[in-house]
This record gives C-alpha cells, structure tokens and sequence, in this order.
C-alpha cells in the first residue's frame, strides 16, 4: 500500500463528523421520547363552577366535579376569566360553590329593618354590606342575607320615589313673602307696598260706612290680604275682628273696591309669587287708616 500524504487526516476528520451525526441523532431521538411522555403525562383541567348529580353524557372537559354544560354559545367553550389569579398552583384544591340565590322558593324569611328618610341632610348612614370570609365559607346563611338586602334596595328606592313625589308638589308651592309689623323691604318694594295702603285708606274714606257715622262706631280690625304678583286679591281673611259687623265689612269692602292692584315691582316678583299683608284697618272719628300694628 502505497503512503498518501494527508489521508490520516482525512480519515480522522471523516470519523469524527460522522461521530457528531450520529450524537445529535441519538440525543434528538431522545429528546421526542421524553417530551412525548411529557405531554401524555399532562392534561388540561377545567374549573367548574357548580356541581351536577347527574354527569354529562360526553363531557369535553376535565373538571373536578360534574357540570351540565349552559349557556348561549353554539361551540363548546372553557369557562374564562378576565383577570389573572394572584399566585399559581400546581395542586387542584377543592372549591366551593358559588351561591346561587332560588327563586320563588319561600324558605327566605326577610329580616325587619326600619328605614328612615329625610327631605334635607341627615347624619343617618345606610351601611354598604361587604361580604366576609366567614360569609363566604358559610354559603348556608347567605340566601336569606342577599335576599334581604335586594329587598332592602327595593324600598330604599320605593321610597326615594315617594319623597321625590312628596317634593314636587312642595317646589310648585308659590313663593310667598309675609308682612308684619316688624318686617322690613327694600326701597322700591317698600315703594309699592305703601302705594298699595294709600290706596286700600283712599277707597275706605271714600267708601266709610254710613252707619258707623251714624252710630259713631269705632274699632280695629286686623286682616290678613293675600295679593299674588299680579295684583289681584287671592284672598281675605279676618284675623281680629272689631266686634262689628259694619266696621269689619267695611275694611273688607275697601280692599275689594281698590283691586286690582299695580303689577309686583321686577325685583319683588322674580323672589315672590304671592304677598300675605297683615294691617289693622283702625276706624277713628269718621276716618279709616291701615297700620301695621
């Protein structure tokens, strides 16, 4: 055999390339192996929510109880969640049921609670119910607790609704301003309420009674006038009467006699609807005068 510089090389390098192919053969071989045992080692569990007696004909997940599979979705699907929980497990511990409350089933006796509203700010709170962890692992007294407290809602709301109604009719009420002796007005509403007693006193001298001329009566009648912003007389009352007839209907026919009045002043009618005037009309030596007595 004849010597051929460099074949002891050629060889050396043929071998130990063909020793690498067949390494990475043999390691990738085993690699499928163990990665197909892997995966025939795990399956996918589904966490079922409520638990069946009865378990589903062909199940399409792995669960630790059995469901009844519902919903509105034509495709079978796992029962998501759109957070993520807090911390990983590679256990499947137990869970309980979630409480679903029954209907119509009459065992939920509602609890008496006293409900109090107020039309204006009250110091009086309604607690929030948060539910507990003893709450939730003793789902047994939770039924009638939820109930209730749906109920609770219930008149809550009914009765807002009620107040709400009680406070319209009250907002339509016409704004009313009550003169005394001992209240005061701006200039140009304090204008317009003398106007309207010099007027009142004008049409009562014009119109004095002859009989109390006559008979020389005298006396005080007090009245309360109701005059809306208009300047018509809503109404009259005899608040203190002079102990006769003629005096008192005489004061009360000089209010008549002068209406209708001027119209409110701006300023006046934009606050008021309505001014309840109480004078007393004082019938002295043939003379009448309203005072704020």
């Amino acid at each position: 055999m004849n010597y051929i510089p460099g074949q002891n090389y050629q060889i050396r390098y043929t071998m130990a390339v063909a020793l690498l192919l067949h390494g990475l053969a043999i390691f990738g071989i085993s690699v499928a192996i163990i990665s197909g045992a892997v995966q025939l080692n795990q399956s996918e569990v589904t966490l079922s929510l409520s638990s069946s007696e009865e378990a589903p004909e062909d199940a399409q997940f792995l669960a630790q109880t059995n469901q009844l599979g519902s919903g509105s979705a034509d495709e079978e699907k796992e029962i998501t969640v759109t957070q993520e929980a807090l911390f990983a497990d590679a256990q499947i511990n137990e869970v309980k049921q979630l409480f679903l409350p029954e209907q119509d089933s009459g065992k939920n006796t509602p609890l008496n609670y006293r409900v109090i509203t107020t039309s204006g700010d009250s110091a009086l709170t309604i607690p929030v119910y948060r539910p507990s962890i003893e709450d939730i692992e003793s789902p047994g007294d939770q039924p009638s607790e939820q109930k209730t407290l749906a109920e609770l809602s219930l008149e809550i709301a009914n009765l807002e609704a009620r107040l709400a109604d009680k406070q319209q009719p009250d907002s339509k009420k016409p704004r009313v301003l009550i003169l005394t002796s001992a209240s005061t007005l701006a200039a140009d509403n304090a204008e317009y309420v003398h106007q309207w007693r010099d007027r009142v006193e004008a049409i009562g001298n014009l119109h004095y009674p002859a009989e109390a001329r006559e008979k020389q009566l005298y006396g005080d009648v007090r009245l309360l006038v109701k005059l809306q912003a208009s300047g018509i007389v809503e109404e009259i009352t005899v608040m203190s009467s002079s102990g006769s007839e003629v005096l008192d209907r005489a004061a009360i026919e000089s209010i008549r006699l002068a209406s209708p009045f001027e119209p409110f002043p701006k300023a006046l009618a934009e606050k008021y609807d309505r001014i309840d005037v109480i004078r007393t009309w004082q019938f002295r030596k043939n003379r009448v005068s309203a005072k704020s007595v």
